[in-house]
């Protein structure tokens, strides 16, 4: 029955495990929409950088623990199948918690790739601020080969302006095929008007006619120009 025991005790380990993986994810997630609802509401000087800052550390906080418990979680999964390769005999002799602290041990000792590899959130979060204030434009690649582990997050010039209307956009959408940016009213006046009508951007390679189907609402273009704009009023 011991043997038994040790493990049931394995199995209520990994299930509490489970838990604990979720209420992280949902914490990283929080982090990524607070960060957002923080910069759509800043001001200048009014110190949302540096909490935007914390909160960036938080998610680094956040993806170590979730490291700690992979690690964790690996190590009970290895202590499981030597118990399930004992003998009743043997079984009743293991002390399941020490076996278990030798195999994290040992899992963080040949961890070292894992830990230096960013977790997807924390580059999501990174990702999800730059394209927020740099709504239009292509993000920089970076290296995290070289331990690059920030991304330039200086404003950067955005063309609001549509090419068609040559006025600020309102209502803005984005050709899927060429990347580029319309005013939805005045795209589609040329598609309506214009038999195969291309992209209008002078010196786009994209020969592909478009369709009211090409065009995607850029939402992410039109929260910066409302998020500038009030701003600007402020101002």
């Amino acid at each position: 029955m011991a043997g038994i025991a040790n493990l049931s005790m394995v199995d209520n380990a990994l299930r509490s495990v489970d838990k604990v993986v979720s209420y992280i994810t949902i914490g990283m997630e929080d982090i990524i929409e607070v960060s957002l609802d923080l910069a759509e509401s800043a001001t200048e000087g009014d110190g949302t950088e540096g909490h935007l800052e914390e909160l960036k550390k938080m998610m680094e906080e956040y993806a170590s623990m979730e490291q700690d418990v992979h690690q964790y979680v690996k190590a009970v999964k290895q202590v499981k199948g030597q118990i399930q390769r004992l003998g009743i005999e043997e079984q009743m002799k293991v002390e399941v918690s020490d076996l278990v602290e030798e195999a994290v041990a040992d899992i963080q000792k040949t961890g070292s790739e894992e830990t230096s590899a960013r977790h997807g959130k924390v580059d999501e979060l990174i990702r999800r601020m730059w394209h927020y204030r740099n709504a239009g434009e292509s993000m920089p690649s970076t290296s995290a080969q070289h331990g690059d582990d920030d991304v330039v997050m200086t404003q950067c010039e955005v063309s609001t302006v549509c090419p068609i209307s040559r006025c600020e956009m309102t209502d803005p959408v984005t050709n899927r095929h060429c990347q580029h940016n319309y005013e939805r009213v005045a795209i589609m006046q040329i598609v309506r008007n214009r038999k195969n009508a291309k992209c209008p951007v002078i010196g786009c390679g994209n020969q592909i006619p478009i369709t009211k189907a090409d065009l995607v609402d850029n939402r992410q273009l039109k929260r910066f120009i409302e998020h500038r704009n009030r701003q600007e009023n402020r101002s």
